[in-house]
């Protein structure tokens, strides 16, 4: 009689080898035609799809739920199946499930992290998450992974961009599909951020759970990566920058297509190829997250929505001003006090510190025009976004490069800073 081990693998294998079948052929071109979601999306359930041998399956449950962890998780007469609970949700398996889901789940990791796609990845793919499931069982975090669709920027293949908010590499190629929002631009590039995850298996009718929602926190990887994207970019009047068009869980051994998916109207313009730029971008990755505090989360904010979310160029231009402002912003002669601390902040040279308010002046005045309802001609609002987005990169590269203890001040204190105590 084979181990636990021994039995996933012989059912991985066979799974894996019988996705030449022709059945399994089969079987995915009718599941196809019940797909939604994102086309990227879309193609990672068609990966995830499997024909598992009955008798493997079978013999896999046995010996699965004969290891000493997982006995009380088997089939029980009489009782409920366990349900397995994470702050994501959760739902009652039964141990086919459970190696069904083993299987399923491997495939999808392989799919969204691009591992290669082979019988031996497949296998240990399968045996990890089965160390998860006897992880969960102990009561212990598990190792899942939060996904998020990027678009607006590209890399080329065998290429990835790594930041302390995960790993973003090229989208699996997928067949073209009609997409969920046909205004949604497709997915590009996925962003893999590993996540250690509480998980309760309980048996009762009603079981409960109280999971502290902070551990699913998307608000730095939604704002903080496309920020670093317009950070490292090379063209910072129109910088390249990521837009977030889903995100979804992926577990190691409990399947599931759900996915959330933010309604933002984004830049309907290509995608930037950022191969280049990689570099450029895993620096200012480490800068950010050892510098960046609560105190200039509108800044953050506010960058990325005019650089890639704002289709009214007056909005881009306001958002932009915005960033001005939560840096250096003060109660008091505002715009003389915040366009002075910019120049000082980023121009050396003191003969041309004049020039750079003056420009920084007439941005803010129109700005402050468009806010109170004057006329102001299309062309003059679009030129003084593309300058409002580019100064507020320059001040927020300046900025994060001072460190944390000068972000932790208010606006008003950096401000005080720069026009009183630095040369």
């Amino acid at each position: 009689m084979p181990d636990s081990v021994t039995a996933l693998t012989a059912i991985a294998v066979s799974v894996f080898r019988d996705r030449n079948n022709p059945k399994h052929e089969e079987f995915a071109r009718r599941f196809e035609s019940t797909l939604i979601g994102d086309p990227a999306f879309q193609d990672a359930q068609m990966a995830a799809l499997l024909i598992a041998n009955g008798a493997m399956v079978g013999d896999a449950v046995k010996e699965v739920f004969a290891v000493p962890e997982l006995i009380d998780l088997g089939h029980k007469e009489g009782e409920l199946d366990p349900m397995y609970l994470s702050p994501g949700g959760g739902g009652r398996m039964p141990p086919q499930g459970v190696i069904s889901g083993l299987l399923a789940c491997a495939f999808l990791r392989i799919h969204y992290l691009r591992l290669p796609f082979d019988e031996g990845t497949f296998a240990r793919s399968v045996l990890e998450g089965f160390g998860e499931l006897r992880r969960a069982a102990r009561g212990e975090p598990i190792r899942a992974h939060k996904l998020f669709g990027i678009t607006g920027v590209m890399l080329p293949e065998g290429t990835q961009v790594s930041t302390p908010w995960g790993v973003m590499r090229p989208a699996p190629p997928a067949p073209a599909r009609r997409p969920f929002h046909l205004w949604q631009p497709p997915t590009t590039c996925v962003l893999a951020e590993p996540r250690l995850l509480p998980m309760k298996i309980d048996r009762a009718a009603q079981p409960q759970a109280d999971f502290d929602p902070a551990v699913l926190s998307e608000e730095r990887s939604r704002i903080l990566f496309p920020l670093t994207c317009a950070l490292a970019s090379s063209n910072p009047s129109d910088p390249a920058v990521p837009l977030v068009t889903w995100s979804t869980l992926v577990f190691p051994f409990q399947n599931g297509f759900a996915f959330s998916s933010p309604i933002v109207a984004p830049q309907l313009k290509p995608a930037v190829d950022i191969g280049t730029r990689i570099a450029e971008m895993e620096d200012w990755a480490r800068v950010v997250e050892a510098s960046h505090t609560v105190s200039i989360d509108v800044a953050a904010r506010r960058l990325v929505s005019a650089a890639s979310q704002r289709l009214d160029r007056a909005d881009a231009l306001i958002d932009a001003v915005m960033v001005w402002e939560n840096l250096v912003g003060t109660s008091t002669e505002t715009t003389y006090r915040v366009t002075a601390a910019i120049a000082k902040a980023l121009e050396p040279d003191r003969t041309k510190r004049r020039a750079l308010r003056k420009e920084l002046s007439h941005i803010y005045d129109i700005r402050s025009r468009v806010v109170h309802g004057a006329a102001v001609e299309a062309a003059a609002v679009n030129d003084a976004a593309s300058q409002a987005i580019a100064f507020a990169i320059r001040i927020m590269q300046s900025a994060y490069k001072r460190g944390r203890s000068w972000l932790e001040l208010s606006s008003s204190e950096r401000a005080d800073f720069l026009l009183l105590e630095e040369p």
